[in-house]
């Protein structure tokens, strides 16, 4: 791409007298085959393999435990479309070398993890709520919640070679970055909150 002139702001012109001021940004600028721009990013599948998360048991009622269903859904299916909904969950989802998961939106599109859940209560290791694999994973448009009362839940521990794309978080989080490896993690309870947000291998 070339730019013959680059104007960024409001200019006075005495070419235009019915608009004497206008914005110019990239004038001739030429078209950019973005095909050959190199990216990092990872590529979800096409809509029509994606599986809707609904059509595989979920319920995503804000009650029922979607715990199962998610996990053997996770086995079968690369890319997993979470219409909107609260998914209730009580243990660890671990996400194979390129599994994407990706909502309608984080408000309206919720992986909750239940209150006083029993594998993350007490004192002990922090203990993962979603576990990316060291792949290509991809987190989009979903909200994350690990609660107030599960003291030793981590929203994310991610370990992939992508990014997390529109996740937010339960406000009720601390933040937690730079573990290594989950062996050596310090054992860590967060007290006040309950919860440690995202940690990165």
């Amino acid at each position: 791409c070339r730019l013959k002139k680059y104007t960024h702001g409001i200019v006075a012109s005495d070419i235009n007298p019915d608009k004497q001021f206008h914005d110019e940004i990239y004038r001739y600028a030429r078209e950019v085959d973005y095909s050959i721009l190199k990216t990092d990013l990872p590529v979800l599948q096409e809509m029509k393999l994606w599986a809707n998360a609904k059509d595989l048991g979920l319920k995503g009622d804000g009650v029922t435990d979607d715990t199962e269903a998610l996990k053997n859904a996770v086995e079968k299916y690369q890319t997993i479309y979470f219409p909107q909904g609260e998914y209730i969950l009580t243990d660890t989802i671990t996400l194979k070398e390129d599994t994407s998961f990706v909502g309608m939106n984080p408000v309206s599109t919720r992986l909750v993890l239940k209150e006083n859940a029993e594998k993350f209560t007490g004192f002990g290791k922090v203990k993962p709520f979603i576990k990316t694999s060291t792949g290509k994973n991809i987190l989009f448009g979903l909200g994350v919640y690990t609660g107030g009362r599960n003291p030793r839940a981590c929203g994310v521990f991610w370990c992939a070679n992508s990014l997390v794309v529109m996740v937010i978080w339960s406000k009720a989080q601390a933040t937690l970055k730079c573990h290594t490896t989950e062996e050596e993690q310090e054992t860590l309870t967060l007290r006040k909150y309950g919860t440690i947000n995202i940690q990165v291998c």
